[in-house]
């Protein structure tokens, strides 16, 4: 439970030359604890203070948070910030930095490997998390406050060695088909959206909207990500040419 620092370095040394003196002896394992209880106190001590000196992952994370919510891309925060709040804080919130152990984290990754996920129409109730998030979770949140801890001198342990991941199988795609294509492109091309009444008028308007049809039909005919169509802006298109230029993203109403 202690740091590694040179003083308790020194400490563990002592008390490893003493065990090793007793075994070389042969004595039995209450005779080794009798003559290594007048240096336990202080080993024990020493990890008392470290310990209580320490802030919990909790804090720590409230601190480390609040440093990079608005500096890193908003959907980055936003995972972040869920990641902690459903999966690490649960497990491991309550425990000081100092004393969270590479077996903490292996026990961590056992049990969102075995989480099941909430019943939905579209997956059976036996669905897990999948490799691929677990993996977000701990390699990537988790792995990036650990790493802004260590550079704040408040650990120096990696958490993260000997972790190991079973094989992910990539799912296949499973692209519409041309006909299911033309369908949605016809529907949303002839479909009446509600839009706000025009001043004066109370009743909601019900008309066609062509820049949604426009957005779909760019969506599925050029393979842009829809965050990337919306980011398109006049400058990005050459009409003369058929070509538009990707030159950013908008997403959770930013550019990126």
């Amino acid at each position: 439970g202690l740091e590694d620092t040179p003083d308790h370095r020194r400490t563990a040394e002592n008390l490893a030359q003493l065990v090793a003196a007793c075994l070389r002896s042969g004595r039995s394992v209450a005779e080794i604890d009798d003559v290594l209880m007048p240096s336990l106190p202080r080993a024990s001590k020493l990890a008392r203070e470290t310990t209580s000196s320490s802030p919990m992952l909790r804090t720590y994370y409230a601190e480390w948070f609040a440093e990079r919510r608005y500096s890193v891309r908003p959907a980055l925060a936003r995972d972040y910030q869920r990641h902690f709040r459903d999966y690490i804080l649960p497990s491991l919130g309550n425990l000081p930095l100092v004393a969270i152990r590479p077996k903490d984290v292996r026990g961590l990754q056992a049990e969102l490997l075995a989480r099941k996920l909430s019943p939905r129409k579209d997956r059976s109730e036996t669905a897990k998390l999948s490799v691929k998030t677990v993996k977000n979770v701990i390699n990537g949140t988790l792995r990036a406050l650990w790493r802004q801890a260590r550079a704040d001198e408040l650990v120096t342990v990696d958490i993260f060695v000997g972790l190991t991941w079973p094989k992910w199988e990539h799912p296949e795609p499973d692209p519409f088909a041309l006909e299911e294509v033309r369908r949605i492109c016809e529907w949303f091309h002839g479909h009446r959206f509600g839009l706000p009444p025009l001043p004066g008028s109370k009743g909601v308007r019900r008309l066609v909207h062509p820049p949604f049809h426009g957005y779909v039909h760019t969506l599925f005919f050029t393979g842009l990500r829809p965050s990337e169509a919306s980011g398109l802006q006049w400058q990005d298109i050459d009409v003369a040419r058929g070509l538009l230029y990707v030159r950013r993203s908008y997403h959770l109403q930013t550019y990126q």
